[in-house]
C-alpha cells in the first residue's frame, strides 16, 4: 500500500506522520531553524518568552527554543539507532528459536523471559550506570532492554507462519533453514513486527528523555530535551516555560510514534480496519 494511500485510509497514520515529519525537518534543518547557538549564554537569565526569545531563556540565559531545536536530533538519533540495533540483535534471535523449536527454542525463550522481567527503564537505568553516562553508553542500553520485545514479537510470527502449507511445501522440496526462514518465514512475520518497531521508537524517545534527566545520556552542555526537563524542574514557578516547551515536544514525538503505530496496526490488520 502506498503512503498516501495509508494516510487517506487512516487519519491516526497522518496525523503522527505528519508530526514525525515536522520534528524530523526540524532536527534536519536546526542549523537554518535555530535563531541563537544552542550553548550560547546570555547575561541575563530566566528571561520570558519575547519576541527576542520565543520561548524565553534558561538559568544560564541560552535560548529554549534553540536548544529545543538542537535536541531533536539527539532524540530522533537515539531512538532510530537504538531501535534499528535493537532489531539486529532480537529478530535472528526470534527467528532460530521460533523455527527450531526444541532445546534451542527453550534456551533463547528463557533468556528473553529473563530479560523480560526487568521494567525497560530499570534495565536500561543499570545498564547506563555500570557503563557510565554518555549518549553512546544510552544507546547500547535502550538495545539491550529493546531487543527482547522484538525478539518474543518475531518468535511468536515464526511459530505460527512456519507452520503454513506453502512453508511446509518449500521444507518438503528440501529447502535449507537459512533460506526458508529468509525467503518465506521472516517476509510473512514482517506486520507484527513493523508495528511493534514504531512503539518501540516511542518508548525510546521516552526512555533516553528518563536517562538525560537522570544525568544519564548525552552530558551538558549538548542539548537534550530530558536534560532540559531535569534543569526546569528546578524552576517550575519561577520560569515554567523552561519545563513546558521540553515535555510538549517529548509528548508530541511519542505520540506521533504511537499514532503512527497505531495506524500501522490498524491498516495490516484486516480484523482492525475502521470501515
Amino acid at each position: 500500500m502506498k503512503i498516501w494511500e495509508m494516510m487517506i485510509e487512516s487519519k491516526l497514520f497522518a496525523i503522527g506522520l505528519l508530526i514525525l515529519i515536522a520534528i524530523t525537518l526540524m532536527a534536519i534543518f536546526a542549523d537554518y531553524i535555530a535563531p541563537y547557538d544552542p550553548i550560547a549564554q546570555d547575561f541575563k537569565p530566566k528571561l520570558p518568552p519575547s519576541p527576542k526569545h520565543w520561548l524565553g531563556t534558561d538559568e544560564l540565559g541560552r535560548d529554549v527554543f534553540s536548544r529545543l531545536v538542537y535536541g531533536s536530533r539527539i532524540t530522533l538519533y537515539v531512538a532510530f539507532v537504538s531501535v534499528s540495533i535493537a532489531c539486529l540483535l532480537g529478530i535472528p534471535i526470534g527467528l532460530i528459536a521460533g523455527y527450531y523449536g526444541g532445546k534451542v527454542d527453550k534456551v533463547l525463550n528463557f533468556l528473553i523471559d529473563l530479560m523480560l522481567s526487568f521494567p525497560a527503564i530499570i534495565l536500561t537505568i543499570l545498564i547506563t550506570g555500570m557503563l557510565g553516562p554518555s549518549l553512546t553508553n544510552a544507546m547500547i542500553a535502550i538495545s539491550i532492554a529493546f531487543a527482547p520485545r522484538i525478539a518474543r514479537i518475531v518468535r511468536g510470527q515464526v511459530l505460527s507462519v512456519k507452520e503454513e502449507d506453502y512453508v511446509v511445501a518449500v521444507k518438503a522440496m528440501g529447502a535449507g533453514g537459512f533460506y526458508t526462514m529468509t525467503k518465506h518465514v521472516f517476509p510473512n512475520s514482517m506486520a507484527p513486527l513493523l508495528v511493534q518497531v514504531t512503539l518501540s521508537l516511542g518508548t525510546a524517545v521516552l526512555v533516553e528523555s528518563a536517562l538525560a534527566f537522570l544525568g544519564l545520556s548525552a552530558q551538558p552542555p549538548t542539548p537534550s530535551w530530558g536534560d532540559m526537563l531535569n534543569r526546569g524542574r528546578r524552576y517550575i514557578y519561577s520560569a515554567p516555560w523552561m519545563l513546558t516547551a521540553p515535555g510538549i515536544m517529548i509528548t508530541l514525538a511519542v505520540l506521533a510514534f504511537n499514532l503512527i503505530g497505531d495506524g500501522l496496526r490498524d491498516l495490516l490488520d484486516p480484523r482492525l480496519r475502521r470501515l
